[in-house]
């Protein structure tokens, strides 16, 4: 059980020269029964520095300084397991996790009558030390990594705090994008990762950024208009020309009524397997304030159902409230009738966010 989980976010107003402070904040304690158990403080402020020269190419420096505080009980050091079993681990662990970001693109403009296409190069460099993934911080939040074209310039990779990005690395790529006088418009993006050494996390194996090299990756993006959005999403290993990830998505429909539609193809180079899902949903609006959802996973390589789920959202100017349910059937043990997970997340504008799951 997850209670509490808050997150507090924070940004300032822009200072001298445009720069910012910003502050992030976590407090989460999980709780199991006769397992793993922890305990997480952890508060990252930053600072931002935008630049736009008098040739047109824009900078943006950042700097981030992580402090983690952890209270723990029964951790695996030498795994992710949270049923301990090997060198457990009670007490106290801690880190700090200084970063840098400088990231520049020079978009080059090209005005018509039928389109107006954007084209950027975009490159950014990324410097922290190689550490502080240790064992006896356990990793329950960012377990799931895939490499993406949503990460390539993203200089925190891991979707949770358990788990620091780090290593220095360049990050390259270019964007083109046409946009269309009616509104919509079309994209292109590829993006790569060079590591400057290896930091032989485990998380890694397999991700597409295991090698000092990373996979490539892209995006095609299609939207005629609000009412439709298509989008082809690939990661490509450049060793021998295999596609390790593809991602075709559908979004069609009013804001009022959406239809979501999925299909992901995985190479899993870890297990030496391959995976086909295909995912549905609908997102309804009721009234100005209430929304509410349902999406179903299916896995088409085993043939059987991954996980079900629905949502309730309230969300005005300054309070939002959302509780999500998904049921999984799949478990390893033979006896469970499947996994339920219940989270209810409250949000306040100026204050920021709570959640607990269940």
């Amino acid at each position: 059980m997850v209670l509490p989980s808050l997150n507090y976010n924070f940004v300032g107003e822009p200072g001298q020269y445009g720069a910012y402070w910003g502050l992030n904040a976590n407090i989460q304690n999980i709780v199991r029964v006769d397992e793993r158990d922890s305990l997480r403080f952890s508060v990252s402020p930053n600072w931002t520095l935008p630049y736009t020269s008098s040739i047109g190419d824009i900078y943006e420096l950042k700097l981030s300084f992580q402090s983690d505080l952890y209270v723990v009980n029964d951790v695996d050091e030498d795994s992710d397991s949270v049923t301990g079993g090997g060198d457990d681990f009670d007490g106290v662990a801690g880190r700090f996790f200084p970063e840098a970001s400088l990231k520049w693109r020079y978009p080059f403009v090209r005005p018509g009558e039928t389109i107006t296409q954007v084209f950027q190069p975009i490159a950014q460099l990324v410097l922290a030390p190689d550490c502080c993934n240790v064992g006896e911080i356990p990793n329950d939040d960012s377990r799931a990594f895939e490499w993406d074209d949503t990460k390539v310039f993203d200089p925190d990779r891991f979707s949770g705090l358990d788990r620091v990005d780090s290593g220095s690395r360049l990050n390259y790529g270019f964007e083109w994008t046409g946009y269309l006088p009616e509104g919509g418009y079309a994209d292109v993006f590829l993006g790569q990762s060079l590591r400057f050494w290896n930091d032989n996390d485990e998380l890694r194996d397999g991700s597409g950024i295991d090698e000092d090299l990373s996979d490539l990756v892209g995006r095609i993006a299609v939207v005629p208009s609000d009412w439709l959005d298509m989008t082809y999403r690939f990661r490509l290993d450049l060793d021998d020309l295999d596609m390790n990830r593809q991602d075709l998505g559908l979004s069609a429909g009013p804001e009022e009524f959406r239809v979501d539609l999925h299909y992901i193809q995985l190479e899993n180079d870890v297990e030496d397997s391959k995976e086909e899902q295909v995912s549905a949903g609908v997102r309804a609006k009721l009234g100005e304030f209430w929304t509410i959802g349902t999406q179903g996973t299916y896995d088409i390589h085993d043939s059987e159902l991954i996980a079900i789920g629905s949502l309730l959202e309230y969300q005005d100017e300054c309070f939002g409230m959302m509780l999500n349910a998904a049921y999984s059937p799949e478990s390893d043990d033979e006896d469970s009738s499947g996994d339920f997970t219940a989270m209810v997340q409250f949000r306040f504008t100026n204050l920021g966010n709570i959640g607990s799951n269940f």
